[in-house]
């Protein structure tokens, strides 16, 4: 998924866009021992370059590090 992202890659601004960067999906929220309700948004992401993880809704916003 491509989120955004603040890391600094120039690679990656080219191919995919400034500040946007693609991220592997992590275990989904939902399927996390105690939870009941989730959202789609409340799923978590790793960034492919830098490794931070994030939330979807985060990284559709702004892609701050928290």
């Amino acid at each position: 998924m491509i989120l955004k992202c603040e890391c600094v890659n120039s690679s990656a601004d080219m191919l995919y866009g400034k500040g946007y960067r693609p991220h592997s999906a992590l275990m989904t929220f939902r399927d996390r021992p105690g939870r009941q309700v989730a959202t789609p948004q409340q799923e978590e992401y790793c960034c492919d370059y830098c490794s931070y993880v994030r939330t979807k809704a985060r990284g559709l916003r702004t892609g701050e590090k928290e």
